[in-house]
């Protein structure tokens, strides 16, 4: 047992002499590491972590409670508990956020080799050139300037969704493309638990976690095995769930969403939105004099959680507002919505444009940042059109198991960024889109090279 042990874990290290994808991973955990050291200081705590996550994880740190205890009452959702329970899991061995990141990255880089892993005789089976495109592939994603940064990062949401969801897209692609008639439960199993903790991490990933866990009940139901289906389901709705009865108790609202969703809803949709997006975060809009670029901005004071009773009070409020101007403003939401299409599906700038350096002015980012995430971005959007172009051959041309793959590949992408084109979109949030389009175009080109080479 000590030497299968053995085998395993030194199988990365044998692997990577023998498959260039391999030593990608290994790349991409080494530069996770630069980055941790380059953008998580040496001085700070578990505490030190923003966007509303800080006093969840001091209470979970001081009594093990999940709550914000900041206004005269305590909230219990305003963040999903996945990134205070990794903090607060940290804490047994740590009081310092570098270190939680660098547990994150060996943990994460962990996970994506076993996603390599599980899929690495499809690749390995594929012609010299399609291995070698492959390879370009992955290279582009593990070396990605935007993505190793973010998956370096601990204090915010896509820190932790890079690997989970790059896992649940390649285990469910996979599934597609191989025999799942007689694929194991634990192949089924993967992608689901993978896209179940992304939404643990972030609410709106509730509708990637819908299609992800859909496609892969639907695939247990057509290879015949329904109890394996009905377990599916059963793991699926696990997270959701839970969530549910969490809010419920604590809360008195039945709801799987956050109550931050609310006010990150009116930030997408007012009368002041194209003001500042895509130039500027939209947290501006809570500062009735801000800066952006060049501009002098002055906005309406807004209430803030403080001035509300409970929480979900504040998110309903704020979520009506934005349905309200919708409904009002038809003409302005159709140009917000342009507006998002354009920024989420083809930006090559990163958005926001300039960033709050100094909680007073906005500065430019430097020109070597704004240059090499701009060219990666540019090549990703250069690949979502050739992405775009393998679909339609796979769904004109192709078998049953073509549209299947081109489905997936197609609604996957689509559906994880679907919630930034309803609300707003960052680059840090299309970063995420263009690598589940490279995944999908990465399991798609075989399948076309398949077509054609039985059609001749």
């Amino acid at each position: 047992m000590f030497l299968n042990f053995a085998k395993f874990v030194t199988a990365p290290l044998r692997a990577a002499q023998r498959q260039p994808v391999a030593c990608l991973l290994f790349v991409m955990a080494a530069l996770k590491v630069v980055a941790i050291y380059l953008y998580v200081p040496a001085s700070a705590t578990l505490l030190d972590v923003g966007f509303g996550f800080s006093p969840y994880v001091q209470s979970l740190i001081a009594n093990g409670h999940f709550a914000a205890c900041d206004y005269s009452v305590c909230d219990y959702a305003q963040r999903m508990p996945g990134l205070p329970y990794f903090l607060f899991i940290s804490s047994f061995f740590t009081d310092g956020l570098r270190t939680a990141a660098l547990i994150k990255a060996v943990a994460l880089s962990g996970l994506l080799w076993l996603s390599y892993r599980s899929v690495a005789g499809y690749f390995v089976a594929q012609p010299v050139t399609l291995r070698r495109v492959s390879f370009a592939l992955v290279a582009f994603l593990a070396l990605s300037p935007n993505l190793v940064k973010h998956a370096a990062m601990v204090d915010y949401e896509e820190g932790y969704l890079v690997e989970l969801l790059a896992a649940a897209a390649t285990g469910t692609m996979f599934l597609v493309t191989s025999n799942f008639k007689t694929a194991s439960a634990l192949r089924y199993m993967f992608p689901v638990i993978a896209v179940s903790i992304a939404y643990l991490f972030k609410s709106s990933m509730i509708v990637i976690w819908v299609v992800t866990s859909s496609l892969v009940v639907y695939l247990a139901l057509s290879s015949g095995r329904l109890k394996l289906a009905s377990g599916l389901i059963a793991l699926a709705l696990a997270a959701p769930g839970g969530w549910l009865l969490h809010n419920w108790t604590q809360g008195g609202k039945a709801t799987i969403m956050s109550s931050y969703d609310g006010e990150n809803a009116f930030r997408g949709w007012n009368a002041h939105t194209l003001d500042l997006y895509p130039d500027c975060t939209l947290d501006l809009l809570f500062r009735p004099t801000t800066i952006c670029g060049t501009r002098t901005l002055q906005f309406p004071a807004e209430p803030r959680r403080v001035d509300f009773a409970t929480e979900w009070e504040w998110n309903d409020r704020y979520a009506q507002r934005a349905r309200d101007w919708v409904i009002n403003h038809p003409a302005e939401a159709v140009k917000i919505l342009g507006v998002k299409l354009y920024t989420v599906f083809l930006s090559i700038r990163i958005v926001p444009h300039y960033r709050v350096t100094d909680g007073a002015n906005d500065t430019t980012r430097t020109r070597v940042e704004e240059w090499l995430s701009g060219v990666w971005i540019s090549l990703g959007r250069a690949l979502e059109i050739v992405w775009l172009a393998v679909i339609g051959v796979l769904i004109c041309r192709g078998d049953a198991q073509a549209r299947r793959l081109a489905f997936a590949s197609l609604v996957i992408p689509i559906s994880y960024a679907l919630p930034y084109v309803l609300g707003f979109g960052y680059e840090r949030h299309f970063s995420l889109l263009i690598m589940l389009v490279t995944i999908g175009l990465i399991f798609s080109l075989p399948e076309a090279a398949r077509l054609r080479s039985t059609k001749t």
